[in-house]
Order: structure tokens, then C-alpha cells, then sequence
């Protein structure tokens, strides 16, 4: 009996852990669901700063600014909180986003035409601290406003093409209607001149030939002329720069020289020899004095030795009669301290007018001559308590139980807990305070009952509007028998749309099977002959803007031939003002419920302080006043009596201490007096220095003077040198500038005339030629205006739909802004929110708790007893059936639980659990032989695969990196395999057939192993050292 209870026990403890790990697992995801949907439904305002360090570009006649313009546009924007800054504001203020327009924006923006162009760079710095919500949005919201530059700027090339090609179709056509008439022109008035031009050339040949000549002549004398122009100027600027050298270096030289001498000037000579004397004089009256005074005092220090001696007896006998008396009170003092606590009790009676219980508030509030002695008494302080706590209370709509019940009915509607705190409140108290002071309800709840209302009306609204998005469309189509086909769906490419499942000839797909899935066609005649899908928009994410580059339409293509579509896409606008309208009410019902409960509560707080200050301020504190005086007084007498004994003491010390001082003080007042007089020395010997130093200063002054006026006289006429030579400069580059533009003006006219008399000779050569050549080019003419006819027609018609009637096509210009539509798809969210990793733990701690609990406690180790078959109680079958029946248990459980928490799709449930059922055999039985036969060894290597499955998980992020043991390692780990297993159903794509076969072979050998092997090392370690013997 005993056994079989251990045995029960055995598998309690092991249920036991199990509900409490997955009651545990299942805690922790409800309170992270709810705190990712608390987060997710508020709107996050950013602060963003821009930085706009773009500088205007002139363009033509007009200045471009497109960084202006774009902050122009972003102050029209509210969904962020947008500041125009300067880069030192922003980094220093409080921003999550700063938005830099480099300053060559514009520049780059409009140099269009530039072979390299380059792209222009918008930085933006994100400012999160940490907070990964808005490092996440702010980064969103940089890369939102690069993407909307780029998109303006598309457009607005796109728009100056299509202008610019519409502007180049029109000109075609009025050339080519030109074309004709300058052809006819030619024929008519160009043709005959050409054929007779030829003789007029012979006479402009020989002008032309003569005039080239003069020209040469003329180009060799202003050369001439250049030459010796621009040897005077190389002459006069070497001149000119040795010159400024030399006023330089004179400047230079004057400014150091006068800076010197002011410095000089600065000290006035009879000022300083007055102070000089004045200084002596004192010093010399000072010196006198002290010697007069040393004199005295050592001649009195012979003669006044009785008079000395006197004075000490003297005082030895006032201190000695002091010393008396002091005792004497010592002991009067005794006396009084032996009556100080009677004497205490009677004075602070007396001070409180004889108040039989003196309490705090008594003491809080004397007075002295009309006057507090605090600046808060006891009845202010009360008084002030009560004001407080009465407008508190008139903040609450209602104090007894029925009104606080009937305010609470309103507070529940989204929080069933909201009203608890109210029951915190004390309504006997507060019927208490309304009778000393007046109360007058509020009008809270009121405002309470309409927010509710509100609230309702709006859930209401938003509900009804909401059924609308989840749709089902019906399309036939024509086919004319029945036959196998592939079918492709092509869904719609706005953001937000979502396929339930779809159904044809009456079976039912799922949302996954959009490709070249094979159906057998209906007869048109067939009632199954119809796509019907059921769909809806999620309403969060859903695109409404009307754009015509995506696609909101269903096809279905048959054998890669489109037989039917159907549109999808309803208008939002109402869903979205009406939810907008549902936040709005439940904002303001959660402010005006929490406002209720802030006013209780602090109502509460109030009462509770009111009340309790009452009975600290009645307090006695008689005896307490009393000891403090008793104890100041007696403390004081004490240390009073304490420092008169050290006094006396002292003073004896001290006049010993003067007699045995007096004679060293004599023998330093003589050594005083010698210091004395090497001073007034030393000091006679500067004064002489200081006035040898004013003679000097005096020279010096005079000779400045002299020097001062001798360099301004060779200033001046340096200054008026350097002017004439400067003109003489000016005058000289003037010359020679036009020596030489003259020179330059002559070769160019002999240019002009060699590059004429050229021309003339050529077209003298080629006017016989011009005759057939013009007869030539007519017929060519002729056959270029026939063809160009057919080019102007193609090129008119050149997206001849950009304009019409003048004005832009703005479908046109969209599409070609953006031709192609961005679309994303990813693996269903809960594969990024809840990895099976947390599971697969679960189920690891679970396994190897039941392993080790059979391995080490053989709890049925004699049941096997009661078998009767020898074979059968050799083995461990008993052990191993209990365990697999309790890895099935487990397995079935956890892979039940996860499957619903993760959110697996339901024809994928039963798949799942049976893949957990089976790595919870494999785990359970696997550990349960390593545990058995090996012991603590085959413990560490359960925990080692444990750890390492911790370490290399999905959910850890680091199979990207993993190579060579590491590798190797997840590819043979149980738990990994497992890992990788289960993630793949968040695919769509369930357990392969061969990984559930390898996994039952390895459930049969394991439990084949447990039944019929166990190792008893103490056994085999015994026959081991036998056999050594």
C-alpha cells in the first residue's frame, strides 16, 4: 500500500508541475498581449525637429528654394509635432527625430542638366534613449519623409518632361509646316542668285589680300610699343616692393620705439619723487618712535623689578579669595539643583496659567504679548485641514452608500474593477465631517453617466459600420464541360486586404492556395459553376486613398487565361470617422471614470488626516514640558560647575607662565630695536637708488622728444614718396594695358582679315560648285519633305495623351511617377511574437522532472513481484509503459495548450499536437535511459541539451552566424529539431511524413532499450575486480 501511495504521489508531482508551468507560460503572454494592445492603440506624436540648412539657387530669372518650400508644406501636417530649428537647437532640445536639408540641396535637386549629377542627402538622426517604440516609429517616419521628397520630386521632373515633350510636339509641327515654306522660298529666291553668285568674287579676292597686309604692319608696331611698356613696369613694381619694404620696416620699427617711450612718459617725475619723500619722512617718524618706546622699556626693566613683585602677591591673594568664594557658590548651587524639578513644575504651571493638562495644541498656540510664537498655530493649522478637506469633498458627486453604488453602476462599463477602489471610502466619516461643515455634491456624476451614453452611441455606430468590411464575392464563370485545370488567383495589391478562403464546384480552399491549384470545371449550366471568395480589410492597416496604380480587384485565371474578376474595395470613410469618433468617446469615459476615483481617493486621504491630527493635537504633554526644563536647568548648573574648576586651574597656569615670560620678552625687544635700525639702513639706500632712477627717467624723457620728431619728419616724407611712386605705378599698368588690348585688338583683326581673305578664296573655289550644288539640294529637299512628313506624324503622336487642350494629364503623370506599386508580404505575426521556443522549454522540464523522478525513486521497483513470469520481472516493462503513458499525457496536454495560444491554424492543430506527443515520448524516454543507466552523467548531459538548445534557439537570433560545432551541434539536438519542426507550421506547412516515421522507429527503439537493458555498475565494477584477482 505504501507503495502504490508513493507511486500516486510520484505522478501528482509531475501533474502538478505541469499545470504550473503552463498556468505559469500562459500569465506571462495574457499580460504581454495586454500591454502590446494598450500600447498599439495609442497614437504616437513625435517630436520632430528640422533642420533646413538648404541655401536658395538662381535658375534663369527666378530663385529656387526647395527646402523652404517643403517645410511649407510640412506645417500643413498634424500628425507630428514639426519645429523648425537651428542644428545647435536640435541637438540640444528634447527631440525624438532631427531632419537635416543639407545646403546644397537645391543646388543638386536642379543641376539636371550636369553630366554627373548627384543625389541629394537628407540626414536624420533618431533620438530614442533606449525606447525601442520610438526608435521604430521615428525611424519610420525619416524614411516617410525621404520617400515623400522623392516622390514630390518625381513628379515634378515627370511634369517638366511631359510639358517640355508637349511643347517639343507642337514645335515639330510648325517646323515641318515651315520646312515647306522655306523650300518653296529656296526654290524661288535662293536657287537663281546661287547659279549667278560666282562672278562676283575676283574683286573682293584682291580687297581682302591688301587688307591683310596693313593689318600685319600695324600688329608689328604695337608689339613693339607692349614690349617696352612692360619693361617699365617690371622696372617700377621691383621698386615699388623694395619700397613698401622699407615703410614696413620703418612702421614696424616706429610703433615698438612708441610704445617704449609712452611707457616711459607715463611715470611723471615729480610725482614720484614726492611720494618718495612722503614715505621716507613716515617711515623715518615711525622709526624714532619704536626706539623711544624699546628705551623705556628696558630702562624699567631694573628699577620696576619690586613694584613687579608686589603686583604678583597682590594678585595671588585676590585669586586665592576668588578660589573661596567660587566654593562657596559651588555649594549654593547644590542646594538649588536639589530643587530644581519642584521648582520646573511650579514655573511651567505658572507660564501656562495653571492649566491642569497642558496639550500640544496648548502648546502650539501660546502667545506672548499677543503674538504667536509660531507662524502656523494649532487652530490655523486645524482651520486650514478643514478648508481643505471641504472643497475635497465638494468635488465628490455623492457621500452615502446610494449615491457612491448608483456612481459606481457607471464605472464598470469597460472595467468591471474600476469602481473597487470606492469601497475604500469611509461614508461614516464623511457624514461626520458634513456635520460640522456644509457639503454640496458635485455635478461628477452627471458628466460620468453622459460620457457613458456617449460612449455607447458611439459603440453602437462604430459596430454596425464595421460589419461591412467582412464581404464575400460570387463570380461565374462559362466553362462549357467538365475537366481538370490549374487555377491562380491574383489577389488585391492595396494594403489591408485579406483572404479568408475560397470555394469552387463546391469545394472549399484556403487562403494559401492562390497557385496553380488544380479544380475539376463545371458545366455552365451547373450551380457550382462560381468562384466565391470570402474576404475582408483589416481596418488598422487598409489603404482608402484613391489610387489608381493599385489594384482592388480579384481575377482568377484559368490554364493562365483571366476568365473573371471581381472589385473589392469599399470606402472607409465612415468606418474611419465613426472608429475615430469610438476612441474618442472611450478616452474621454476612461479620464472621466479615473477622475472620479482620483477625487475618492484623495477625499480619503483628507478625512483620514482631519481625524488624526485631532488626536495628536490633544495630546498631554505636561510632563513632558516639564522634564525638558528640569533637564536644561540641571545640565546647566552641572557644566557651570565643571568649568569654574578648570578656570581656576587655568589662571594659576597662566600667571606663572607671565613670570617666567618677562625677562625673554626684554631680551627681544633689544633684538627688536637692532632689527629696527639695519632697516632704516637698507631703506635710506633705496630711497637713494629710487631718486638716481628719476634723474635717468627725466634724461630719457627729453632725448624721446628729440628722436620722436626726427622719425615723424622721415614718415612724412617716406608716406609722400610712396604716393608718387604709386601713382607713377597706376599710370604706368594703365599704358601698358593698352599697349597691350591694343596689340591683342590688332591680332584679332588680323584674324578676322586672314580668316576672311580664307573665306573668300573658298567660296570663290566653291561658287562655281554653289550653282549645281543648289540644283542638287532642291531635289534633295524635295525628298527630305516627303519624309520627314511620315516622322512628324509618329513623333506627334508620342504620348500625345499627356495634354489635353493645353492642360496635364494628371492620370498620366501619376502612372509615370509610379509605374510599379510596392507590395510586402511576411509570415504571419504570431511566428514573431510567439516562437515556439518557450513551449518546447516547457516541455523539456516537464520530461526530464518525470525521467528523473522514475530513474532515481524506483517507486514500483517490488510490484513486479506480484508477476508470476520470470522473463517479465528481469525486465523494466513496468517503469517503461508508466512513462510513455505519461509522455503521451504530457505531450497531448502542451501540444493542446500551445496550439491555441500560439494561434496554429486549425487543420494544422491535430498535426501539431501529434509531433508533441511524440518528441514528448522521444524526450521522456531518451532521459529516462540516460538517467537510469548513467546516473549524474546522463543528468548532465539531459542539461547540457538543454542549455545548448537555449543558446543556439531561433528565438535567440543567432542561427545566422552558427558554423562547425556549434552547427553541428543544433543539427543533433532533439529540441532544436523540434524547434525547427513546430516553426514551420506558422508556413503553412506541417510535419513531413518521414520526419513522424524516423520519429516513432526512435520511440520503439528507446523503449526496447529501457525495458530490457538497465546497467548495475556496482555489479560489474564487483565481477571487474574480481577478475583482476
Amino acid at each position: 500500500m505504501k507503495k502504490l501511495i508513493k507511486y500516486i504521489v510520484s505522478i501528482g508531482a509531475v501533474v502538478l508541475l505541469l499545470v504550473a508551468v503552463v498556468g505559469l507560460n500562459i500569465a506571462i503572454q495574457d499580460n504581454n498581449e495586454t500591454t502590446a494592445t494598450s500600447s498599439s492603440g495609442t497614437a504616437t506624436r513625435l517630436n520632430v525637429a528640422i533642420v533646413n540648412e538648404d541655401k536658395a539657387v538662381v535658375s534663369g530669372n527666378n530663385t529656387y528654394s526647395l527646402g523652404n518650400s517643403y517645410i511649407k508644406k510640412l506645417e500643413k501636417d498634424d500628425s507630428q509635432n514639426w519645429s523648425v530649428v537651428t542644428r545647435g537647437t536640435a541637438d540640444s532640445g528634447n527631440y525624438q527625430l532631427i531632419v537635416i536639408i543639407p545646403s546644397d540641396f537645391s543646388a543638386k535637386i536642379l543641376d539636371l542638366n550636369s553630366l554627373s549629377a548627384e543625389q541629394a542627402t537628407i540626414s536624420y538622426e533618431v533620438k530614442a534613449d533606449g525606447n525601442q517604440q520610438i526608435e521604430t516609429e521615428a525611424t519610420k517616419v525619416g524614411k516617410d519623409i525621404v520617400s515623400d521628397l522623392n516622390n514630390q520630386l518625381v513628379d515634378m521632373y515627370m511634369a517638366s518632361i511631359l510639358s517640355n515633350l508637349y511643347t517639343a510636339q507642337q514645335n515639330v509641327q510648325v517646323i515641318a509646316n515651315q520646312q515647306s515654306g522655306n523650300i518653296y522660298s529656296y526654290r524661288t529666291n535662293l536657287l537663281g542668285s546661287a547659279v549667278d553668285f560666282e562672278n562676283n568674287f575676283p574683286t573682293l579676292v584682291t580687297t581682302a589680300n591688301s587688307s591683310l597686309t596693313a593689318n600685319e604692319a600695324l600688329i608689328q608696331s604695337l608689339s613693339t610699343f607692349s614690349s617696352l611698356y612692360n619693361t617699365l613696369d617690371s622696372s617700377q613694381q621691383s621698386f615699388s616692393t623694395d619700397l613698401m619694404s622699407l615703410v614696413e620696416k620703418r612702421a614696424n620699427d616706429s610703433i615698438s620705439y612708441e610704445d617704449f617711450a609712452s611707457a616711459l612718459m607715463a611715470v611723471d617725475p615729480d610725482a614720484l619723487s614726492t611720494d618718495l619723500t612722503t614715505m621716507t619722512e613716515l617711515l623715518q617718524d615711525t622709526q624714532s618712535q619704536l626706539e623711544t618706546t624699546v628705551s623705556n622699556v628696558s630702562s624699567s626693566s631694573t628699577s620696576g623689578n619690586d613694584d613687579v613683585q608686589n603686583q604678583v602677591d597682590s594678585l595671588t591673594e585676590q585669586i586665592n579669595t576668588l578660589e573661596n568664594q567660587f566654593a562657596e557658590q559651588l555649594q549654593v548651587l547644590q542646594e538649588q539643583k536639589d530643587n530644581i524639578q519642584q521648582f520646573a513644575a511650579e514655573e511651567v504651571a505658572k507660564y501656562y496659567k495653571d492649566s491642569s493638562d497642558l496639550t500640544v495644541a496648548d502648546l502650539l498656540n501660546q502667545k506672548s504679548d499677543g503674538n504667536s510664537y509660531l507662524t502656523t498655530t494649532a487652530d490655523s493649522y486645524r482651520s486650514s485641514l478643514q478648508s481643505t478637506t471641504s472643497v475635497a469633498l465638494n468635488q465628490l458627486p455623492a457621500i452615502d452608500q446610494s449615491g457612491i453604488s448608483s456612481l459606481a453602476a457607471n464605472m464598470t462599463y469597460l472595467d468591471a474593477s474600476a469602481a473597487d477602489s470606492l469601497s475604500d471610502f469611509s461614508t461614516d466619516l464623511a457624514a461626520n465631517f458634513s456635520s460640522e461643515v456644509s457639503y454640496t455634491p458635485s455635478a461628477l456624476s452627471s458628466e460620468l453617466a453622459a460620457a457613458k451614453t456617449a460612449l455607447e452611441n458611439a459603440k453602437n455606430d462604430f459596430e454596425t459600420e464595421e460589419q461591412t468590411y467582412t464581404n464575400s464575392v460570387t463570380n461565374a464563370t462559362n466553362s462549357a464541360t467538365t475537366v481538370k485545370a490549374k487555377v491562380s488567383l491574383t489577389l488585391p495589391s492595396r494594403a489591408g486586404f485579406v483572404l479568408d478562403s475560397w470555394s469552387y464546384n463546391g469545394k472549399t480552399y484556403s487562403s494559401s492556395d492562390t497557385e496553380n491549384v488544380e479544380v475539376t470545371l463545371s458545366d455552365s449550366s451547373s450551380s457550382d459553376n462560381s468562384f466565391k471568395f470570402t474576404y475582408h480589410y483589416d481596418t488598422d492597416t487598409a489603404d482608402t486613398t484613391d489610387d489608381s496604380s493599385v489594384s482592388d480587384s480579384i481575377s482568377v485565371k484559368i490554364n493562365g487565361v483571366t476568365v473573371t474578376s471581381a472589385d473589392t474595395m469599399p470606402d472607409m470613410t465612415d468606418y474611419q470617422t465613426k472608429a475615430q469618433a469610438y476612441r474618442t468617446a472611450e478616452s474621454a469615459y476612461t479620464a472621466k471614470v479615473q477622475e472620479v476615483k482620483d477625487v475618492y481617493k484623495n477625499a480619503q486621504t483628507l478625512l483620514n488626516q482631519y481625524y488624526t491630527t485631532d488626536d495628536f493635537l490633544n495630546q498631554s504633554v505636561t510632563d513632558l514640558i516639564t522634564d525638558i526644563v528640569t533637564t536644561a536647568l540641571t545640565d546647566n548648573l552641572t557644566s557651570y560647575t565643571e568649568n569654574s574648576t578648570s578656570t581656576t586651574e587655568s589662571i594659576n597656569k597662566q600667571i606663572d607662565s607671565l613670570k617666567a615670560k618677562r625677562d625673554t620678552i626684554a631680551n627681544q625687544l633689544a633684538s627688536l630695536q637692532s632689527s629696527n635700525e639695519a632697516i632704516t639702513s637698507s631703506l635710506t639706500s633705496e630711497i637713494n637708488a629710487v631718486q638716481s632712477l628719476q634723474e635717468q627717467i627725466s634724461d630719457l624723457k627729453t632725448q624721446e622728444t628729440s628722436v620722436s620728431s626726427a622719425l615723424s619728419d622721415s614718415d612724412s616724407t617716406l608716406g609722400t614718396l610712396s604716393s608718387t611712386l604709386s601713382d607713377l605705378l597706376s599710370s604706368t599698368s594703365e599704358l601698358k594695358s593698352t599697349s597691350e588690348s591694343n596689340a591683342d585688338e590688332a591680332s584679332q583683326v588680323s584674324t578676322l582679315f586672314s580668316s576672311f581673305n580664307s573665306d573668300v578664296e573658298s567660296a570663290q573655289s566653291n561658287s562655281s560648285k554653289l550653282a549645281t550644288d543648289a540644283q542638287d539640294l532642291m531635289a534633295q529637299f524635295n525628298k527630305e519633305l516627303e519624309e520627314s512628313g511620315d516622322f512628324v506624324g509618329s513623333f506627334v503622336k508620342v504620348l500625345n495623351n499627356a495634354y489635353s487642350n493645353g492642360v496635364a494629364n494628371e492620370a498620366l503623370l501619376d502612372f509615370l511617377s509610379n509605374p510599379v506599386t510596392e507590395s510586402s508580404s511576411s509570415v504571419k505575426a504570431t511566428v514573431n511574437v510567439y516562437r515556439p521556443f518557450t513551449w518546447i522549454l516547457l516541455l523539456e522540464i516537464v520530461t526530464l522532472f518525470t525521467a528523473y523522478i522514475f530513474a532515481t525513486y524506483n517507486v514500483i521497483q517490488k510490484v513486479k513481484d506480484k508477476f508470476s513470469i520470470n522473463k517479465l520481472q528481469e525486465t523494466d516493462i513496468l517503469n517503461t509503459a508508466v512513462i510513455a503513458l505519461l509522455a503521451i499525457i504530457i505531450g497531448v496536454i502542451l501540444g493542446s495548450v500551445s496550439a491555441s495560444r500560439l494561434s496554429v491554424e486549425r487543420e494544422l492543430m491535430p498535426s501539431w499536437v501529434l509531433v508533441v506527443a511524440l518528441f514528448s515520448l522521444i524526450l521522456t524516454q531518451g532521459q529516462y535511459l540516460l538517467i537510469k543507466n548513467f546516473k549524474a552523467f546522463g543528468m548532465g548531459l539531459s542539461l547540457f541539451m538543454t542549455i545548448s538548445f537555449v543558446y543556439l534557439s531561433n528565438a535567440i537570433g543567432t542561427t545566422a552566424t552558427l558554423s562547425g560545432v556549434p552547427a553541428n551541434l543544433k543539427k543533433l539536438n532533439v529540441l532544436s529539431i523540434l524547434e525547427e519542426t513546430l516553426s514551420s507550421y506558422f508556413d503553412g506547412q506541417s510535419a513531413s511524413l518521414l520526419l513522424l516515421l524516423g520519429a516513432i522507429v526512435a520511440i520503439l527503439l528507446l523503449i526496447g532499450v529501457n525495458v530490457f537493458v538497465t546497467l548495475n555498475w556496482q555489479k560489474l565494477l564487483q565481477k571487474a575486480s574480481k577478475a583482476e584477482v
